[in-house]
């Protein structure tokens, strides 16, 4: 072999060589670069495997960092790592921070949540029955003539209310269950309630408060749970069906199941809006307000509002 072959066989040798360290290199120089975004990360990096590695480190990454100490790489090469954690006192202040937000926004969550279930099951309701009464009016005729009056046509015959709701109501209504219990009306005294559950979770208690009464009421249970004492306005709402068309259901009765506003006649002339607003809210019998318990008017205050609960509603939910 000549001595031209041989130094050109050696020099591809050598190039090899140096493509290998160049490579090496680069790679090195990579990890090393990753090393000064993570030091912590490189983990178990042996200098054999990139021998700038530790002393770039050392230079770049700690360097200027007194905070850190320089045994995280120790005598072989590798990275000592270090358990991160965050001390008990930090942990405590943060869950007490995440206490605090959560103590201040959660109950404005809840409100808000059970308002728009109060308003979106009071209208459903409101849908519900009606559309059955209108059903029912197609078997029956209309609704003034469900149940007979007495000779004077001042009261109705003697009726129970399951009777009157088995006829009806009970074919038009879709319901989950409906089951009949000795309630506590709202005149003090216990008659049959007729209770409906619907399938959304809202519920009523259906009654007559007296085999004569011309007006059935319907107490509206948003939230599913009937009681015989109930927070009027909150908890529960009350309407009621004018079976006789008496004017004493005032001039905001209207055809079929409607919000709760008779009044002994006491208004029922009035035909003022902001009037009959103000006796909705100031009645000191059922009027919408903290003074009473029967909170009856409740109903009809947010149904004149649109079906919606109004910005100055005296009750929180």
């Amino acid at each position: 072999m000549t001595k031209e072959l041989v130094n050109e066989k050696v020099a591809k040798q050598n190039g090899s060589r140096d493509a290998i360290r160049r490579r090496a290199l680069t790679s090195c120089c990579k990890l090393t670069a990753f090393a000064q975004l993570h030091p912590l990360q490189i983990g178990r990096g042996r200098s054999e495997e990139c021998p700038l590695l530790v002393e770039r480190v050392r230079e770049r990454v700690f360097h200027n960092n007194s905070d850190t100490p320089q045994s995280l790489i120790n005598d072989k090469g590798l990275f000592a790592l270090k358990h991160v954690a965050f001390t008990l006192a930090e942990v405590l202040v943060t869950l007490g921070v995440i206490g605090i937000v959560a103590a201040m926004t959660i109950p404005n969550l809840v409100q808000s949540y059970k308002k728009k279930v109060v308003e979106t099951r009071l209208l459903q309701f409101y849908s519900i029955m009606n559309q059955a009464v209108k059903l029912s009016e197609i078997d029956h005729g209309e609704e003034f003539s469900w149940l007979l009056l007495n000779s004077s046509k001042t009261c109705l015959m003697p009726y129970s209310i399951e009777e009157y709701f088995n006829e009806y109501l009970a074919p038009y209504l879709k319901s989950a269950k409906t089951e009949v219990k000795d309630m506590k009306a709202l005149d003090g005294t216990t008659h049959p309630f007729i209770n409906v559950y619907f399938a959304n979770g809202s519920a009523v208690a259906i009654t007559n408060q007296s085999t004569k009464d011309r007006e059935p009421h319907f107490l509206f249970f948003p939230f599913g749970s009937i009681t015989e004492e109930c927070n009027g306005g909150i908890d529960c709402f009350l309407f009621l069906q004018n079976l006789q068309q008496s004017t004493s259901a005032s001039v905001l009765y209207q055809h079929g199941v409607q919000p709760y506003s008779w009044s002994n006649n006491l208004w029922a002339t009035v035909t003022d809006k902001d009037e009959i607003d103000k006796i909705l809210r100031e009645d000191t019998t059922r009027g919408c307000n903290n003074l009473q318990n029967d909170r009856g008017y409740c109903t009809a205050v947010i149904m004149r509002n649109g079906w919606k609960i109004p910005e100055d509603y005296p009750f929180k939910f």
